[in-house]
């Protein structure tokens, strides 16, 4: 509700003092307030999540931090700060890290590096890295005789277009190995490359949803909202009248 005041004749100066230093304070006061709460809500976290999900029995996955400042060693440079051997989350400090794939019989099956900006969560996937490195395998021998084989077919083309007594015969398994080594090349090659690609991967990563910060701003401001605040001078026949008004 606005609520006015105004003085008289008698002493405005006194009265416009009061009234001018009650409206700076009620208009400057939410500023220092949401100038506070912005400064409270800029300071850094003390830690970021990382969630593993998905450990299969028998494994574990060790998150290493790779970007200390050590002596030296290799060891302080990956200095080990979590090991999960189920679902677990740890709590990091902002930098690079490695997860660490380590079965049963304690050897890495494989690793990831990531760098921590932001809660996370990685899930182990259920891949075999033998399996990608056979997929790879198939993948560029299959490439590879199919294109022997294209090679074989074109040859015993032209072979059979030279009608010239110079023109030498292309031999007869030419084209038997072209017929054959297309088929099996194709083959090979989408079973390989769809192995190695399912199978390359050891983690999957994906960001935590936080609430909008512009969000929380909106409510600061709305909780913070400032007053108005106006003045008015008026003359009178015994002087000058003057107030404000102040809106909620």
């Amino acid at each position: 509700m606005p609520s006015t005041s105004r003085t008289g004749g008698s002493t405005p100066a006194a009265r416009y003092l009061v009234a001018g230093v009650l409206g700076l304070a009620a208009a400057l006061s939410p500023r220092v307030a949401r100038a506070q709460d912005d400064a409270a809500s800029d300071e850094p976290a003390p830690g970021i999540s990382v969630h593993i999900g998905s450990v299969r029995p028998g494994t574990s996955v060790a998150i290493e931090r790779t970007d200390d400042n050590g002596d030296g060693d290799g060891d302080d440079k990956r200095r080990v700060v979590s090991r999960c051997f189920d679902d677990c989350e740890a709590v990091v400090d902002p930098g690079s890290y490695r997860l660490r794939l380590i079965g049963s019989d304690g050897q890495t099956i494989g690793t990831k590096g990531i760098s921590v900006r932001k809660p996370m969560t990685f899930h182990v996937l259920d891949t075999s890295p033998s399996a990608a490195n056979t997929g790879l395998v198939l993948g560029i021998s299959g490439a590879v005789l199919a294109a022997s084989g294209l090679a074989a077919l074109g040859l015993s083309a032209l072979g059979s277009m030279c009608e010239a007594e110079s023109c030498s015969s292309t031999p007869r398994w030419v084209p038997i190995y072209a017929l054959i080594s297309i088929p099996i090349g194709v083959i090979a090659t989408s079973i390989g490359w769809p192995m190695f690609a399912l199978n390359r991967r050891l983690f999957r990563g994906e960001n935590v949803k936080e609430p909008k910060k512009h969000k929380e701003r909106e409510d600061r401001d709305a909780r913070y909202a400032e007053p108005a605040v106006r003045f008015g001078l008026a003359p009178t026949p015994t002087g000058v009248t003057g107030g404000f008004a102040l809106s909620f």
